[in-house]
């Protein structure tokens, strides 16, 4: 009887298959066994061909992983394209919702204000830094009015359209909020502008009617076309200009370089110059009327082209010929001294009063 030989050892990174009695490499779980072929002893290449058969499973295991990803990627970039293109650009920006007569807008900087077409008043006072808030009220023939809000950056531009049938029975008053010592840029195209309690760079123009100015502090423009306008506790470096209304003025301090002009109308100012500085006021056909306070340092030259000159200042010397008439002199300090002030009109008288 022929003694059987025992059966080799497996190798330790094997194990048998008892369903075949073949013998595979162990993988880690989740990996497909490979089965181990036995070759000839005698074939030397058997190192190599079991590193291409290894190679070419992990190739063709590995492509669709790839492939998958490249494809998700894909999907992911165009996804992010399509959004992009439908964002809404931010530029100009919409009005933040309050209650339904109110919108606010966030500013960073200076604020520019523009009403558009048919206005009533606008009344601009101090508010919260870092917004504008615009609250509308609306008279007459509410249902027929149309109106427009719109941002770029720091301006604010509001359009009010109104069937021509119902202008002078229907209109829409503003009150606006913006940072009280920002400044602002305010333009209307009708109606009555004021603004109070404010500092800073100030610039309001009307085409058609009044401004109103009252407790501003720092640079002030203030220019309408047609209207009266109208300074109260304003102080700082002033420049006015109405081609066709009055001026007036009280208790206004005008610092640096200033200036009141009208074109046709009177100027009444009633307030202070500094010490130094220069001050212009020019009417084109109208009288000019200051007055000052007794203690008043300034030099003055006065000119009327077809009106009188009166002044209650001692330093003062008038000249009248031929209907023109011309004052110079010094009041309260030395020649060259002090603020420089000029009177000028073309058709009116000039009046220089002391006040107390």
């Amino acid at each position: 009887m022929k003694e059987q030989q025992p059966s080799p050892a497996p190798h330790p990174d094997t194990e048998r298959d008892p369903a075949s009695g073949s013998t595979a490499r162990r993988t880690s779980a989740g990996e497909r066994p490979e089965p181990l072929e036995e070759p000839p002893m005698a074939d030397r290449r058997l190192p190599s061909r079991l590193f291409w058969a290894l190679r070419q499973q992990i190739v063709a295991l590995h492509p669709p992983t790839w492939r998958t990803l490249a494809v998700g990627a894909f999907i992911v970039c165009v996804a992010a394209f399509i959004i992009g293109m439908r964002s809404p650009s931010p530029s100009p920006s919409a009005p933040l919702p309050m209650a339904p007569d109110t919108r606010q807008f966030s500013i960073a900087n200076r604020p520019t204000l523009v009403f558009e077409h048919f206005i009533g008043n606008v009344n601009i006072m101090p508010g919260p830094g870092g917004r504008v808030t615009i609250k509308q009220k609306e008279n007459g023939e509410t249902d027929a009015i149309q109106i427009h809000y719109a941002q770029r950056g720091d301006t604010v531009t509001v359009t009010v359209d109104i069937p021509g049938g119902l202008l002078e029975d229907t209109w829409v008053d503003f009150d606006v909020r913006v940072p009280a010592h920002a400044g602002v840029t305010t333009t209307i195209a009708t109606g009555t502008l004021e603004a109070t309690d404010l500092s800073g760079r100030i610039v309001l123009t009307n085409t058609n009617g009044a401004i109103w100015a009252t407790n501003l502090t720092g640079s002030t423009g203030l220019k309408t076309q047609s209207g009266s306008i109208n300074l109260t506790h304003v102080s700082g470096a002033v420049a006015v200009y109405t081609e066709n209304g009055t001026v007036t003025t009280t208790a206004t301090h005008l610092q640096g370089h200033s200036s009141i002009q009208a074109e046709s109308g009177t100027i009444n100012f009633h307030g202070a110059l500094s010490k130094t500085g220069s001050y212009m006021f020019r009417n084109g056909n109208g009288a000019v009327g200051l007055t000052l306070p007794s203690n008043s340092a300034f030099a003055l030259d006065a000119r009327s082209a077809s009106g009188s000159i009166n002044s209650d200042f001692r330093g003062i010397a008038v000249v009248h010929e031929n209907g023109f008439s011309q004052a110079r002199g010094t009041v309260g300090g030395s020649a060259g001294t002090g603020a420089h002030l000029i009177i000028q009109t073309a058709g009116g008288s000039i009046d220089l009063h002391q006040g107390s």
